[in-house]
């Protein structure tokens, strides 16, 4: 089913091995949806990032970061946001140099959903993305004309931890106690 000629095939067989979730993630697995990441189809490859990140933590290698990191510069939103998304699941073991540079990048996309995805992924991260530059950018978020990008980069700093305990962000918070939305208060 996965080299199925019918995308729509190849779409629900990776939805169902990720909602399978740890028992599907066989190396033969793994490497079909890897390759399914770089299927024509943008819903396929959204799927196959979907796939790899509820397939679990303990199987996530390098290789599968490094093609995450590619999907995050996809034309289509949806694949962007999915691997923002299944960054976040991997966590901490997605705390790489290039992964951070690729998620800072992420919170300037043109597309909020993006962006939000981008805060919710570095908050999962928590300290280990705890960068100046880094904690510099989720300030910028708190600037985001759109609210939940401002609420996930509120809860991103609060995840970071200590090394995002400077008078700066302090004060940056307690005015988005002040704002317009109240899912960001």
């Amino acid at each position: 089913m996965l080299r199925d000629e019918d995308s729509s095939v190849r779409w629900n067989a990776r939805e169902a091995l990720g909602k399978i979730g740890e028992k599907a993630a066989k190396n033969e697995v793994i490497d079909y949806l890897l390759s399914a990441l770089r299927d024509e189809r943008s819903f396929v490859r959204e799927s196959a990032c979907y796939a790899l990140g509820i397939i679990g933590e303990k199987s996530i290698t390098n290789e599968i970061i490094s093609y995450l990191v590619s999907a995050l510069t996809h034309e289509d939103v949806s694949v962007r946001r999915r691997a923002c998304d299944t960054l976040r699941i991997i966590g901490e073991k997605a705390a790489t140099n290039e992964v951070i540079g690729c998620l800072l990048n992420a919170l300037k996309d043109k597309d909020s959903s993006v962006r939000q995805s981008a805060c919710y992924a570095f908050g999962k991260i928590g300290e280990k993305a705890a960068t100046n530059n880094v904690i510099g950018c989720l300030v910028n978020a708190l600037k985001d004309e759109d609210s939940s990008v401002r609420e996930r980069a509120c809860e991103a700093l609060g995840n970071i931890g200590e090394k995002a305990t400077t008078n700066e962000v302090v004060g940056c918070l307690m005015t988005m106690l002040r704002d317009e939305d109240s899912s960001v208060r």
